[in-house]
């Protein structure tokens, strides 16, 4: 079976990457947030088990984090999600070690519903030492535009039968209409699926994000809104809903990033 690397390579020899790239994001809880970061200033990264231990940090391409349906009515009220968004550009400077098609966490736990006949592998699905065109060119091929990306709109630009490397298009076809299918069930994973996820090999890096999204209890009067623009102050501050329960949190936080995004990288919804 060939792979997403030589799709890529292939699709960029007779297309160009005409899509601008989306913002990188990483997501956190308040407690490590408070505790960790803007004590040290930084994200560590910590050894990865599903890639031979290496030193990670991961983002989400042009997403935040999301919540899975086992936690979707855990209380999470005192532990909020806070996001840092980066302009690519400003990541460029670190080392790219792999773009992959979805969540990766979630493939090698088995948390997707797939077949191994047809997704023995995730190596399958990674491009590593992604470049910019890498990246603009996976997501024309899977979704071809950033808006059927933001709207988890999988819209293949070969069919199945039409292209020599189409057993990759179908493992990844096959895998995501699986997950669509059992997106009710207990197991069933959806937004992973539909996100690409980036990992920057590096120890630490220094916490310089274009903009944070925290919950709005954190930013509710002068005296806090002030401490965020000093502590931050190159960053645009966003606030979502507070809520109880992890779904309406995580549903609160997604609307916030996705209009951020859409509004400064000029993204039309063309449905």
């Amino acid at each position: 079976m060939k792979n997403i690397k030589e799709m890529v390579e292939t699709y960029l020899k007779t297309n160009s990457p005409d899509e601008t790239i989306l913002p990188l994001l990483h997501t956190t809880t308040r407690d490590i947030f408070v505790n960790k970061i803007i004590c040290e200033n930084q994200l560590s990264s910590k050894p990865c088990g599903y890639h031979n231990d290496e030193n990670l940090l991961f983002f989400f391409y042009g997403k935040c984090s999301y919540v899975n349906k086992a936690h979707q009515n855990v209380d999470i009220i005192h532990n909020h999600p806070i996001t840092f968004l980066f302009n690519y550009d400003k990541l460029e400077k670190y080392t790219f070690e792999r773009l992959v098609s979805f969540d990766s966490g979630g493939y090698v736990e088995g948390k997707y519903i797939y077949d191994k006949e047809i997704n023995p592998d995730l190596d399958i699905f990674v491009i590593n030492n992604p470049t910019k065109n890498d990246i603009i060119g996976l997501l024309q091929i899977l979704y071809q535009n950033n808006n059927n990306y933001l709207e988890s709109n999988l819209t293949l630009f070969y069919t199945i039968d039409e292209h020599p490397l189409s057993p990759c298009i179908q493992g990844f076809d096959s895998l995501l209409k699986k997950i669509e299918t059992s997106m009710d069930t207990k197991t069933g994973f959806g937004e992973q699926a539909l996100t690409f996820e980036l990992q920057i090999k590096t120890n630490n890096m220094l916490l310089e994000p274009d903009a944070i999204f925290i919950p709005n209890d954190m930013c509710n009067s002068d005296a806090a809104i002030n401490c965020w623009i000093n502590k931050f102050p190159s960053a645009k501050i966003e606030t979502y809903k507070k809520k109880k329960f992890c779904n309406d949190i995580y549903s609160e936080m997604k609307s916030s990033v996705e209009k951020y995004i859409r509004e400064n990288m000029e993204i039309n919804n063309e449905n």
